[in-house]
């Protein structure tokens, strides 16, 4: 499929990493706190076979680099999901640009959404300073400044 074209849509790795971690307690596949989970992300067994990639997940750039050695850049169209979420009218629409259709002229109706509670400060805040690096380096990379670091 050389002309494949290929849409990627970026969470703040922060963000997907919680929401990850809520969907598996949900379906009663996580035991752990969000906390301990984090802390046991490392030890490979688990990863492998409790779907902990909290961490690994979220590090878009080593993904993206995999891709790109295959797909030029021309055919990944890479979407912030905060913004396309803020105006997903606009984002559908540049969706429809890069695939070369007819621009979305639908009503769009926003599904329901789970809600969990909020991540502690301090577990938010290790996170993004986990994140930073593999964040810096995808902005380089992509040329793209995306934020999350907040």
């Amino acid at each position: 499929m050389p002309d494949v074209k290929l849409i990627v849509l970026l969470r703040s790795p922060v963000d997907r990493a919680y929401s990850h971690y809520h969907h598996l307690k949900r379906r009663g596949v996580e035991k752990l706190t969000f906390e301990e989970a984090i802390n046991q992300e490392g030890d490979g067994i688990f990863r492998k076979y409790n779907n902990r990639t909290y961490l690994a997940r979220g590090k878009y750039v080593e993904q993206l680099k995999r891709w790109m050695n295959f797909f030029p850049k021309e055919q990944i169209l890479i979407i912030n999901s905060e913004n396309y979420y803020h105006d997903p009218i606009k984002g559908l629409n540049q969706v429809c640009q890069f695939l070369d259709i007819s621009e979305w002229n639908y009503k769009y109706t926003k599904n329901g959404s789970y809600r969990y509670p909020k991540m502690e400060k301090h577990m938010r805040e290790r996170l993004i300073q986990y994140f930073k690096p593999y964040n810096e380096e995808l902005e380089d990379y992509l040329g793209v400044k995306f934020n999350w670091d907040r």
